[in-house]
């Protein structure tokens, strides 16, 4: 804004060009920085080689030379035998013999030294993305919007076999088969660590409706069932990459100018799905995050947008090249990150927290989970109580624990628990309780239902009431038509409150 006698003008539009060549040189200037710190690290590790080179080639040599001062001993007692009056009748092919093998004695092979190996300072630079692969949607192609970030990974598909195969506008069900559990991406048979970015088509479904709809409670509530059943085949598909020994790197597409709700919503879905999967298995990279973390470096919504956003197609919703080399930059930090915390995943489950070997809640088998598995259970501590849902307390201290649940009729818990709708709060409410509260809603709530051959049988529990309720195996039959009925009559019973668990 010029300004004129203490009043305020009209506003330059050089300001704003201005501004954004301020970031892009302030970009610049921290990615210089940082090369620059990692040529001395490199050049340090190379001063370190040498050091270690020159000790050997001086172990050598002070071996080479008690060597020599050997046979200058041998040879000089030899000679002495030699004059004190050895006897003088040996043959000439004795002395031949012996000349030949004092001769051979001394000629040593002479060890050739080896120049130390040239340092590929590229490759070293590089070798964070080895054996990666990128898949999914078009925003893996923001990287060819900046020259610098282009020329980089086309560097990379040449030095350490990274490659990017994705289309425009992808859906899940072209990149994953539910029926069969069957990956449709080929991957390279080098591939060690898979890059997916998904989503994007799925939260633009005309049929999920914003806030121009109805307000946030209910756009929650409409749109959470339907995006709970991609979120679970995304899931699904990442367990699948996890079982081919690899690693799998989640993107969460970033925001656009539109939307933003559903954006929101599916990237809190998603990463409550993956967070049973232990650290380094999966790997989340949080864009929308990220961008929302430089909101204050701008002034106006409509700078933010412009820094981040490429200009076209319209509505926009695809990085820029500002936004590429974030993009390209955050890839690399959580990629090279060795810990959840250095990946921006605070309270994600690892190897180290969740050691050991457990019973799995979701069955009566004996069937344990190895400290290999990728999965991890669920810890009471990470939840509210499962007995009442409320916090401050654990379950052997709640007052429901002897008193009777309204729906169910069983003892240990209050009628809040069956409104609980997030699977791995289910899981622990079914350890604590043991006994399943949610075995005949799973068809209408979209979670897994049991097999047919599969026979959860109900503990009775203690009851305060004269007659205890006799829990019957239904056939199939009737569930069959109990869930056409539930269906007609406006999806399920219960009549509770089916918001999930942290949004009470």
């Amino acid at each position: 804004v010029v300004k004129t006698d203490g009043k305020e003008g009209k506003v330059d539009p050089i300001a704003g060009s201005t501004v954004a060549l301020l970031h892009n040189k302030v970009d610049k200037s921290i990615r210089l920085l940082s090369e620059t710190s990692e040529n001395q690290k490199k050049m340090n590790r190379v001063l370190q080689d040498l050091i270690k080179f020159g000790g050997i080639m001086k172990q050598e040599a002070e071996a080479e030379a008690e060597e020599k001062k050997k046979r200058k001993k041998k040879d000089k007692d030899t000679d002495k035998d030699r004059d004190r009056g050895r006897k003088r009748s040996r043959s000439r092919s004795v002395e031949k013999k012996r000349r030949s093998r004092s001769d051979s004695r001394e000629r040593f092979p002479v060890q050739q030294v080896l120049p130390p190996p040239t340092i590929d300072h590229e490759f070293e630079e590089m070798k964070w993305a080895l054996n990666m692969t990128l898949i999914g949607d078009q925003h893996w192609k923001a990287f060819s919007s900046a020259e610098d970030i282009k020329g980089i990974v086309q560097k990379m598909e040449r030095k350490v076999n990274f490659k990017v195969i994705c289309n425009d506008n992808e859906m899940l069900c072209n990149l994953y088969d539910e029926e069969r559990d069957n990956l449709l991406v080929n991957l390279p048979k080098t591939c060690y660590r898979v890059g997916i970015s998904a989503g994007t088509y799925e939260m633009s479904d005309p049929g999920l409706i914003t806030l121009q709809d109805a307000p946030m409670a209910e756009v929650r509530r409409k749109n959470e069932q339907k995006m709970s059943q991609k979120v679970r085949i995304f899931k699904d598909m990442v367990l699948n990459i996890i079982r081919q020994n690899k690693q799998v790197l989640v993107l969460i597409p970033p925001h656009g100018e539109e939307r933003m709700e559903i954006n929101a919503l599916w990237a809190e879905l998603l990463i409550n799905k993956l967070k049973d999967i232990k650290f380094p298995s999966v790997r989340i990279l949080n864009m929308p995050e990220i961008m929302r973390n430089t909101m204050v470096e701008f002034k106006t919504r409509e700078e933010y947008l412009d820094m981040w956003l490429h200009p076209y197609p319209r509505p926009r919703r695809y990085l820029s090249a500002y936004g590429a080399r974030r993009l390209f930059y955050a890839l690399r930090q959580t990629a090279t990150a060795r810990t959840p915390a250095q990946a921006g995943m605070n309270n994600w489950p690892t190897p180290q927290s969740h050691p050991g070997t457990e019973h799995h809640p979701s069955n009566n088998s004996n069937t344990k989970v190895s400290q290999n598995n990728p999965i991890a259970l669920p810890r009471i501590d990470d939840f509210n109580c499962p007995r009442c849902t409320r916090p401050g307390h654990g379950p052997d201290s709640c007052k429901s624990k002897d008193k009777v649940c309204r729906r169910c009729n069983n003892v240990g818990h209050f009628i809040e628990v069956h409104d609980v709708h997030d699977e791995r709060y289910r899981e622990v409410i079914t350890r604590v309780l043991g006994i399943n509260l949610w075995e005949e809603k799973n068809s209408n709530f979209g979670y897994e239902s049991m097999g047919a051959n599969d026979s959860y049988e109900n503990d009775m529990k203690r009851s305060r009431l004269e007659s205890a309720p006799q829990h019957k195996r239904i056939p199939l039959e009737k569930l069959a038509e109990m869930e056409q009925r539930g269906i007609s009559g406006g999806g399920g019973g219960g009549g509770g409150d089916r918001r999930g668990h942290w949004d009470r």
